[in-house]
């Protein structure tokens, strides 16, 4: 019976694994303000508790808080404006995730180091600020560097955090 039981089980998760369903949320970051220095030649990173949340990137896990994972970077869409395509699975819908953006690959030119965030963000415990975002399913972000709103000042935040802009 106890050979059955695990056989059970056994099919019982991989028709789960078989079935379960993912969403994507695109991530972009608008450097159109950013005038502290040059982009880094590894280019626009982001970085955020992705490991727990199941996060992936064509199909290959983020680190998380790493900004020199290679799958974290964003691509140059043009025009100042980088993004990426982070794949959840359903599972965590309806869980904040936390994360920031960093030009290059390691930490000190990440977004947040500066007051602009300071009524927006949540302190990251090294004098910088993170953003968040309440997964819901797919969706099309994109943010201003050290922003809380668009460039132009529109969509602004509420008192919990930073709110995704550009929702489609």
């Amino acid at each position: 019976m106890k050979k059955l039981f695990t056989l059970f089980v056994a099919v019982l998760s991989f028709v789960y694994a078989a079935t379960a369903q993912n969403f994507t949320v695109y991530f972009g970051m608008d450097m159109s303000l950013y005038t502290d220095t040059t982009i880094s030649p590894a280019g626009i990173r982001i970085a955020g508790d992705f490991v727990p949340r199941g996060a992936s990137v064509n199909g290959t896990s983020l680190q998380g808080w790493a900004p020199g994972d290679v799958n974290g970077a964003l691509t140059n869409l043009g025009n100042n404006v980088w993004g990426i395509a982070i794949t959840f699975p359903d599972s965590v819908l309806g869980q904040t995730s936390t994360f920031k953006f960093v030009n290059g690959d390691s930490w000190g030119l990440n977004e947040g180091d500066t007051l602009s965030l300071a009524n927006c963000g949540v302190p990251d415990g090294f004098n910088g600020y993170n953003r968040q975002y309440l997964l819901e399913g797919t969706a099309f972000l994109t943010y201003c560097w050290n922003l809380c709103t668009r460039c132009d000042g529109s969509d602004a935040v509420s008192a919990a955090g930073v709110n995704p802009v550009d929702r489609k």
